[in-house]
């Protein structure tokens, strides 16, 4: 089970990878910036994968708790998929974004991508490949339609997929189009996952100071912690 994820932000941020370790629930790692009080890309104990993408930029406060938030919950309270896409499927007033969800369900691994628009649709893995978006969609940005065109596009005739192959894709920046949005790791990127779910850990990159895809650093949740003294 692989997972690959970017996370495109609009605004210049501080990148940071937490280790979690709460009194109660599970441990998890977290790739965000330094206010995060949810997640928007987490690996727990159990192997639970979970990230957000909003399809489109929204200012209004929602009528429940934000969506980091009710992730937040999950990925320290469930270590299952088909438990975590049940609670998201309760999340009545969320709209516009995509949970992507994968790991374990009684050690066989899944994957669904969990959809809020007009109505919950959750979309299960087939044939082994899951897309965060599809792109044949008649309702997203066209820059989205653009990347998630170039992922399938790149990984059509693979029978099978190895972490290289994840981490050559996320970091690809050619033919960006104007603003150069159209790639999958753009002007906007702050951060690159590719997680292992059965191995606990994940590799992550991060922006350079020019924009490019930074080296990408292993990163388990079984690491050291240290302690301030």
């Amino acid at each position: 089970l692989l997972v690959g994820r970017n996370l495109d932000w609009g605004l210049p941020e501080t990148d940071v990878v937490i280790r979690n370790r709460p009194a109660s629930g599970r441990a998890f790692l977290q790739v965000g910036f330094s206010w995060n009080m949810g997640v928007f890309t987490a690996l727990n104990d159990a192997g639970l994968f979970l990230s957000v993408e909003r399809l489109f930029a929204d200012t209004a406060l929602p009528d429940g708790a934000p969506v980091e938030f009710i992730l937040r919950d999950i990925i320290q309270e469930t270590g299952n998929v088909t438990d975590a896409v049940e609670r998201l499927k309760k999340q009545k007033h969320l709209r516009g974004v995509h949970v992507l969800v994968a790991g374990f369900d009684n050690g066989q691994p899944g994957a669904a991508v969990v959809e809020f628009g007009d109505e919950i649709v959750a979309r299960m893995e087939s044939n082994g490949l899951l897309l965060g978006v599809m792109p044949d969609r008649h309702d997203i940005p066209d820059a989205t339609r653009a990347r998630y065109a170039r992922v399938a596009d790149f990984f059509e005739e693979m029978r099978l997929i190895g972490e290289a192959d994840v981490r050559r894709v996320l970091t690809d920046v050619e033919d960006g189009g104007e603003n150069g949005v159209d790639a999958p790791w753009n002007p906007l990127t702050r951060h690159s996952v590719v997680a292992l779910p059965g191995k606990r850990a994940f590799h992550a990159a991060f922006a350079t100071p020019e924009g490019a895809p930074g080296e990408y650093t292993t990163i388990t949740l079984a690491g050291e912690i240290e302690h301030e003294q």
